[in-house]
């Protein structure tokens, strides 16, 4: 269906000319051409265009539109996803189906909870208490220049410490995708992809800090 809404005319002395302004972008021109003839006889042309140009305004607009959804999908991207043992029971961690990196820290103390808070840049992943034999854990992506970094302080009843438990530039080729630390009553123990503990961390005593 077709809405017009002006009518303009304009005539000389052999033609009419009729122009309706319809929806945007869309002209209507009726040419009415009158030749001089004993019939009069009246051609009539109807010609019709589509004006497909957008105003510079509103392909500026788009391109915002586009940088924040590319801005978003990278936030998203790189994004954290932590969890618990408890956590891992009842619920499943969000995966968009592309691999992902992941840091395990779990719970040998033999008797006694810690306390780990992990935080990078753009992310507080909170404060979590973790029981006997069980694990604190977040997997995410590493951005596009390597820089992702995660650092946490734990702490439990004879100690504490605060490291980089991933580190990009130093664990890209260390663990790739699994990355394991274990809490014992001597210490942090980090492995590579292996298995095999290539880090040891020693706990500062309370009377230090």
């Amino acid at each position: 269906m077709l809405f017009l809404t002006s009518r303009y005319n304009f005539s000389d002395n052999h033609h009419l000319f009729n122009a309706y302004l319809g929806p945007p972008h869309l002209v209507i021109l009726a040419l009415r051409v009158h030749k001089p003839s004993s019939s009069d006889k009246v051609l009539q042309f109807n010609l019709i265009k589509m004006n497909n140009r957008i105003p510079n305004y509103k392909r500026q607009f788009s391109k915002i539109v586009k940088l924040m959804i590319l801005a978003l999908f990278i936030g998203l991207w790189e994004a954290p996803c932590a969890t618990s043992t408890k956590a891992q029971e009842g619920e499943s961690s969000i995966d968009t189906g592309s691999r992902k990196t992941r840091v395990t820290i779990t719970n040998n103390l033999e008797g006694s909870n810690f306390t780990i808070h992990c935080k990078s840049k753009d992310d507080d992943m909170g404060t979590h208490v973790i029981a006997p034999q069980e694990n604190y854990s977040w997997e995410f992506k590493v951005n596009f220049w390597h820089t992702t970094l995660f650092f946490c302080g734990v702490s439990w009843r004879d100690g504490s410490l605060v490291y980089d438990f991933y580190k990009a530039s130093r664990d890209l080729n260390r663990c790739l995708y699994y990355c394991n630390w274990y809490v014992k009553r001597d210490g942090v123990y980090g492995l590579n992809e292996v298995g095999d503990p290539d880090i040891v961390l020693r706990w500062s005593s309370k009377s230090e800090n």
